[in-house]
């Protein structure tokens, strides 16, 4: 989603509590070469998890590489994925700021108000469990309570921005899977589900294996057969599923 707003000119900051700045950066750069907007430029498609850990063919592979031979890669090797990354680099990526340096959420708020036409970007957050207050000693459900009201009150004020916040849901059962997503998945404060103007939960489908358990469906190609389903929307239908295929190694929804 970053990725395709940056490629539409809308500049993101993206708040990353889990991922180093380059992990960021790399699948953004990948989700973003699958596009027509990175095909008009020449630039072919590439898995961030080649990049990143080197599964593919040895010879291709840059897990091993520091970041001083990594860039003299990228200069002087006419590489496929070299030249994708420069092209993501020059384009859609000089319209993302990665933040990984675990602001606040009122820091984070405070730093984006700073920016200079405000209205016309949008703040990522990766994730709400996670994000710190300025308070050390809350327990989960009040921290996230006043991340969320943080967050509200930051994408309704005359200085904020449009905010899209990433969820983790608590520990399902194979009996959650049969009754389908519910807000009530939502992990650590009821306030995610009253704050949010929308809610989209991505949730994979299951099917029962030899061994009658229930796993993850797959098509062969590996990619995970999912549902994108809208549970909240003030401004439109909800209860709405899409069936989709998720591209693990690309960071890639078709």
């Amino acid at each position: 989603a970053a990725a395709s707003m940056a490629a539409m000119g809308t500049k993101v900051v993206y708040a990353s509590y889990e991922m180093q700045w380059d992990v960021v950066q790399l699948r953004m750069a990948s989700a973003w070469s699958h596009t027509a907007n990175a095909r008009e430029m020449g630039v072919k498609p590439f898995s961030w998890s080649y990049v990143a850990t080197g599964k593919a063919k040895k010879e291709s592979a840059y897990s091993n590489m520091d970041h001083f031979s990594l860039s003299r890669v990228i200069v002087e090797r006419p590489d496929p994925i070299a030249h994708a990354l420069n092209m993501w680099d020059s384009g859609p990526g000089r319209n993302v700021a990665v933040l990984t340096s675990g602001n606040s959420v009122s820091m984070l708020c405070g730093m984006c108000r700073n920016i200079s036409d405000v209205q016309s970007m949008a703040l990522v957050i990766d994730y709400i469990q996670i994000v710190p207050t300025d308070k050390s000693d809350q327990k989960e459900y009040e921290r996230v309570t006043e991340v969320m009201n943080t967050l509200q009150q930051h994408a309704l004020d005359i200085n904020g921005c449009p905010v899209l916040a990433i969820s983790s849901c608590r520990n399902l059962k194979p009996a959650d899977y049969q009754d389908g997503p519910s807000m009530e998945w939502l992990r650590g404060s009821g306030y995610i589900q009253y704050d949010a103007e929308q809610i989209v939960m991505l949730v994979p489908d299951k099917e029962k294996n030899d061994a009658g358990n229930l796993v993850t469906a797959r098509d062969t190609d590996g990619s995970m057969f999912a549902k994108l389903t809208v549970l909240k929307n003030r401004t439109g239908e909800t209860d709405k599923s899409i069936a989709i295929r998720v591209y693990g190694e690309y960071s890639y929804i078709k």
